[in-house]
């Protein structure tokens, strides 16, 4: 049975269960499951009504013990969209974890939370509650694919696909793209010089269980056979730590790219959106740094990729 089978909670001592997707069809009352009532932010000590009403409420029960790829998303995600359109709070399942360098603002437990937390307490996965603004709750269960999670926000009105892919994102401003194993950052005049076609793939971080790492190596693969252009292959990741880098190494040697490693730091707003697609987002530029076209790996085929490669070189 698949992760997104076995997640569904009970919310009532009549055991109601809340498929992981609510129908816009089915109201449920989010007053009804969690009355409103005061919670004071761990972080500023103010006191806040909660859900705020126009605004899309999101809460973050991080029941993984390590950094996530739901907690990555989210920190994407809240600096994508401003607050008075999504309030993000994370659930401080554990009173005296450290919260210094939680890029979200953090809600003490509730005994209003038991019916999540009883439910899951012998489950690992990061869950999300996501209320609309009228109250309803809209959405209950782990992230799964950013690219299908941020379509569930466009159906609420938030919009965060990428409008235009621009590399001078990436290198402008306070954003560095700073080279994982060297910690050299990489400018605009490193990409004026570089006169091949630039492929940028983009990670939010490396998902080990998903098969990223063969991913990885399917995609450079491709991109060396497809095309009979030279391309230079940029892996960027929002967050990337050494053992990442490392279980990257073997493949990233075998296909040239051990200098096309990078961390995006200072993420501008609007760079965000390459992290909250369907991952890896795929942007091709031409030598002169003007945009080709795009692509989501993830919803590609070993042969649609060579089609959208052969593409690039002709």
């Amino acid at each position: 049975m698949s992760a997104w089978t076995k997640a569904r909670f009970v919310f009532s001592a009549q055991l109601l269960f809340i498929p992981l997707l609510v129908s816009d069809a089915v109201e449920f009352s989010y007053d009804s499951l969690l009355p409103s009532s005061p919670f004071m932010l761990l972080k500023d000590g103010k006191t806040y009504q909660l859900p705020q009403r126009d605004t899309v409420t999101l809460f973050f029960f991080p029941f993984s013990a390590a950094s996530t790829m739901a907690s990555n998303y989210l920190a994407a995600l809240t600096n994508c969209l401003p607050q008075d359109q999504l309030a993000v709070y994370r659930i401080a399942l554990d009173p005296t974890a450290d919260t210094s360098k939680n890029p979200l603002p953090v809600v003490p437990q509730s005994n209003l939370f038991d019916p999540i937390i009883t439910s899951v307490e012998d489950n690992a996965t990061d869950i999300i509650l996501l209320v609309d603004k009228r109250g309803r709750v809209k959405y209950v269960g782990p992230l799964g694919s950013a690219g299908k999670f941020s379509s569930l926000l466009r159906r609420l009105g938030l919009d965060v696909s990428l409008r235009q892919a621009d590399v001078t994102l990436l290198v402008s401003g306070k954003a560095r793209l700073v080279n994982i194993y060297s910690d050299e950052e990489l400018t605009l005049s490193d990409l004026d010089a570089d006169k091949a076609c630039k492929i940028f793939l983009f990670y939010l971080s490396l998902c080990t269980p998903c098969g990223e790492h063969a991913m990885v190596q399917e995609i450079l693969e491709c991109a060396k056979s497809s095309s009979d252009r030279d391309l230079a292959v940029y892996i960027v990741f929002r967050q990337c730590d050494q053992d990442d880098a490392n279980r990257l190494w073997p493949i990233l040697d075998q296909y040239g790219c051990l200098d096309r490693l990078y961390r995006l730091e200072n993420v501008p707003p609007e760079a965000e959106r390459y992290f909250l697609s369907d991952l890896p987002y795929i942007a091709a530029f031409s030598p002169d740094n003007k945009f080709i076209r795009s692509g989501s790996g993830q919803r590609m085929s070993r042969q649609a990729l060579v089609k959208f490669f052969r593409a690039i070189g002709k």
